[in-house]
């Protein structure tokens, strides 16, 4: 009688051993999936951004100078933004020289800055 009491101990901490073990894969499984999903977001943020220097380049190329804003990029080159999804910062000095553009992620900044 003695060793039947012992098993039913056994098997109950197995059980929780095992919940145990199921409730930690299952935490590091969807921390996992939030590093995939932030990497991808960021690729795709530095895709448009190198989209956007490339049709600035393309303007300077034939027109001779860089495109006066965002605007004339979209109409006159094709690129297509997603306004809903990003913030684009084309800053323009001169027309000789290389806008600066940044495009971010609505949501999410860097040093803590929230957009959106």
């Amino acid at each position: 009688m003695h060793l039947f009491e012992k098993r039913e101990r056994f098997r109950s901490r197995g059980l929780w051993l095992s919940i145990l073990a199921f409730g930690l894969i299952a935490v590091i499984f969807f921390m996992m999936l939030g590093q995939v999903s932030t990497r991808a977001s960021d690729h795709q943020t530095s895709i448009l951004e190198d989209a956007l220097r490339r049709a600035a380049i393309t303007c300077f190329a034939i027109e001779g100078h860089y495109p006066p804003s965002l605007q004339y990029l979209i109409e006159h080159y094709g690129v297509i933004i997603d306004d809903e999804k990003y913030i684009v910062s084309y800053d323009v000095f001169a027309s000789n020289i290389m806008p600066n553009i940044r495009v971010l992620l609505i949501g999410e900044g860097s040093e803590g800055e929230v957009w959106g």
